[in-house]
């Protein structure tokens, strides 16, 4: 917040999805359904966590939107440059 002069920010709290049948790559940034053969060995950034086989360190879970917000607010920082926009 501070790196873009945001002074408010809504936020959303998320709720892990579990047995989504879905996976999120931390390495990519992407989401992808398990088991349509992306993620694994035939990955070109697999790297088990183990070192030796099984799941990838970039595999992360899914998320969803349990609906509840709050607003984050930066009050106590003065900005260097408090006159530029960004």
């Amino acid at each position: 917040m501070i790196e873009r002069y945001i002074k408010e920010m809504d936020i959303f709290l998320a709720k892990r999805e579990v047995d989504s049948g879905y996976y999120f790559c931390k390495h990519f940034d992407e989401v992808g359904e398990k088991g349509d053969g992306n993620c694994g060995k035939s990955c070109s950034a697999y790297a088990p966590r183990n070192g030796k086989s099984g799941a990838c360190k970039s595999v992360g879970y899914t998320y969803e939107n349990t609906g509840k917000a709050y607003i984050l607010k930066v009050d106590s920082i003065k900005f260097e440059n408090e006159n530029q926009t960004k």
